[in-house]
């Protein structure tokens, strides 16, 4: 009967180390990664890593999520809400504190939607919605881009390019595959504040001393011509070329351009004005379309076939002309070659 019982309390106490020992060696589990929604207001969650997937939810900016996973190239991220609902959301709206690249992978094909790049040969990219934002890269003609956001007015799309640099490119340069006020709204970073310049001490005014003297996009003639102005012409100079042989000026109404610097009287002397850059001269055979669309045909007229389209601002290369004048030999952006409608184009003038 003693070895008996001294039998059990041996076996308890066996049984109360097995249950201790496995008490020590659970390790808690770890906590969940979270994040933090960015979109300029709110961003739908879907059922797969795409917009081609249906909207399941909406979550809104500042709305803290849970991370579950990611698809293959870590641009979409699946999530669970503060509802208990979970999908996927574009990872370029979630700010989290760790890699998103350490989460593991989920999920089944990204399905984004994507531009072509049409409007023009090259294409800034931008590091916001204005023409004032600092260009971030350039895309070529025909590149397909992934549609990532949009702005408030759905005039700018924020996109990442085929080399994974963000930024914003103009809509109407963009053939997109899904309407772009389908896409969410993306914060726009702010201009930073620009500090008047004071003027230097070399910069004043000049006067013109030619009877009429053009003022031009750039330090030669090749430029377009883009006003004018005539003798005794009061103008603020800014600045020069390298040779001081052209001088950039602003006209009394806030136009700026470049007038040859030989019609000039300025006391200071040209050479004391700070050098600017000019824009890189243009072919002397360019055009810009300037109409929606036109067809490029296989000869000069009507009664050729259609070969290709150009579209409103896209610029063609003139290669010649029928004996009339109303039909010019072109080059696409695209390489393509053929004829279209003098008329609906407008030249470069010289």
């Amino acid at each position: 009967m003693i070895l008996s019982r001294f039998s059990r309390f041996v076996f308890a106490l066996g049984l109360m180390a097995a249950l201790l020992g496995g008490l020590v060696q659970a390790r808690p589990l770890s906590a969940a990664e979270t994040g933090t929604i960015t979109a300029a207001y709110a961003l739908n969650v879907r059922s797969g890593p795409g917009v081609g997937y249906s909207a399941v939810a909406v979550v809104y900016n500042s709305n803290s999520i849970t991370l579950l996973g990611r698809n293959d190239a870590a641009t979409w991220l699946k999530i669970r809400t503060n509802a208990g609902t979970e999908g996927w959301v574009n990872a370029s709206f979630v700010q989290t504190s760790s890699n998103i690249s350490s989460l593991a992978v989920v999920g089944g094909a990204t399905l984004e939607a994507t531009a072509t790049v049409s409007g023009a040969q090259i294409i800034n990219v931008r590091a916001g919605d204005t023409l004032q934002h600092a260009v971030v890269t350039t895309v070529g003609y025909n590149t397909n881009v992934a549609l990532l956001g949009r702005n408030n007015s759905s005039s700018w799309a924020y996109v990442r390019t085929p080399s994974g640099v963000m930024g914003w490119i103009n809509g109407n340069l963009l053939t997109p595959s899904t309407p772009l006020n389908t896409l969410p709204l993306a914060n726009v970073p702010v201009l930073p504040s620009t500090t008047p310049t004071t003027p230097t001490t070399s910069a004043g005014t000049a006067t013109v001393t030619a009877g009429n003297l053009n003022v031009r996009r750039g330090d030669g003639v090749a430029y377009e011509i883009i006003a004018s102005v005539t003798i005794n012409t009061q103008v603020t100079v800014l600045g020069r070329n390298a040779t001081s042989t052209w001088a950039r000026v602003r006209l009394a109404g806030g136009q700026e351009g470049w007038v040859n610097a030989s019609y000039l009287r300025y006391d200071a002397g040209i050479t004391t004005l700070p050098q600017t850059a000019a824009p890189a001269a243009p072919s002397t055979h360019v055009a810009y379309v300037n109409t929606a669309a036109l067809n490029v045909r296989s000869g000069p007229g009507l009664n050729y076939t259609a070969i290709g389209l150009v579209f409103d601002g896209q610029m063609v290369t003139m290669l010649g002309r029928d004996v009339s004048y109303g039909w010019v030999k072109v080059q696409t952006p695209s390489g393509q070659t053929g004829w279209i409608a003098s008329g609906l184009i407008t030249p470069m003038h010289f």
